[in-house]
């Protein structure tokens, strides 16, 4: 099939807030440039403080415009209630920094096609600042959630690696040959999912609770326990214009007791995959909390070395509990005054 010429639509879903203004404009401009074009475009204006585009957009572009942030999972269920309503076939979801390569989406269903143009399959692109993506296009790896870790840590990794360096376990795989173009994953992230929008009848929209992060982990693990399939997709390119937040103090991944990071998106993050874990995945609650206090020791070893300070450290400690306590007693949505989240007693 030759989808420019197919009667398949796709529509994109993006969602931008803040001063992103700069950032949006160039997604845009990148998916005109589609060698499938896209059907329709809705950007969803989640209490940006800009003007999207100044006005300069024609009929294939909507703006669903919030009167604030209301985060990323109802901006995202904004975007793809609009998306559902209209003649489109496929939800092409994209972050309001996710710049696709001009062949990006054709790569998406040329895979699709490829795997028997199933409304069960979704996919997604690789995103090159995302390890685990390319883990699985270079290395082999994996993306999926092993059950009863706390934050991905199981104490089994650690002594699979100490095994592994034992006996010399190396890839076959060089960093720069792709092990697979299509792949199975067990969950994904919403910048790059292209999924049929028949699976809002059967699962429904982006949870709420979540206000930010994790919801699409959420969103894609409920795709996966329904029966559908994600498969990333190493030639679809995504690149991302603008650095994680987490990246900003300096690190390419995130330790959440480093005291330069932002509390309340620290907050939201293990908070949301505290009470993830617990919703989908834990069915040894002693394993949980073994890896979580191993978790947490390691990441107060760390925070004294990175944060050279003990009492910040401390601080940063006390936070973490604070979110971990949340998420067990599912105190989720969105958070007014974080400064009331760090006390440990």
């Amino acid at each position: 099939m030759d989808y420019n010429k197919s009667n398949i639509k796709v529509c994109v879903v993006t969602v931008t807030y803040g001063n992103r203004s700069h950032l949006i404009e160039q997604v845009i401009e990148a998916l005109k440039d589609q060698s499938t074009p896209v059907s329709r475009i809705v950007v969803v204006n989640n209490g940006s403080i800009n003007t999207i585009m100044n006005g300069n957009y024609n009929n294939n572009i909507e703006i669903v415009k919030l009167d604030r942030n209301y985060g990323s999972a109802a901006g995202y269920r904004a975007g793809i209630e609009r998306a559902y309503q209209t003649d489109c076939d496929l939800i092409w979801l994209l972050d309001d920094d996710n710049k696709p390569n001009s062949d990006a989406l054709e790569k998406l269903l040329a895979a699709r096609k490829c795997l028997g143009d199933n409304e069960n399959d979704c996919f997604a692109s690789l995103r090159l600042d995302r390890r685990k993506y390319l883990d699985v296009a270079f290395r082999n790896g994996s993306v999926r959630v092993i059950p009863n870790s706390f934050m991905r840590f199981h104490v089994k990794s650690i002594l699979k690696k100490v095994a592994g360096k034992h006996i010399g376990i190396r890839s076959n795989a060089s960093d720069n040959k792709l092990i697979s173009a299509i792949k199975r994953i067990e969950y994904a992230i919403f910048g790059g999912l292209l999924f049929s929008k028949n699976w809002v009848d059967k699962i429904g929209y982006p949870d709420e609770n979540y206000f930010s992060y994790m919801d699409d982990v959420d969103f894609t693990t409920r795709i996966i326990k329904r029966g559908g399939n994600i498969y990333l997709v190493a030639t679809s390119i995504i690149e991302d214009i603008d650095k994680p937040w987490f990246s900003k103090s300096g690190e390419k991944f995130p330790q959440l007791i480093d005291v330069k990071l932002d509390n309340l998106r620290v907050h939201y993050t293990l908070r949301n995959s505290v009470y993830l874990e617990n919703k989908y995945f834990v069915n040894n609650k002693y394993i949980y909390f073994v890896n979580m206090g191993i978790y947490l020791i390691m990441m107060f070893l760390v925070g004294i070395l990175k944060n050279k300070s003990i009492l910040g450290t401390v601080s940063r400690l006390g936070l973490l509990i604070a979110a971990i306590r949340d998420g067990l007693n599912k105190n989720m949505g969105h958070i007014d005054d974080i400064s009331k989240k760090g006390n440990i007693g």
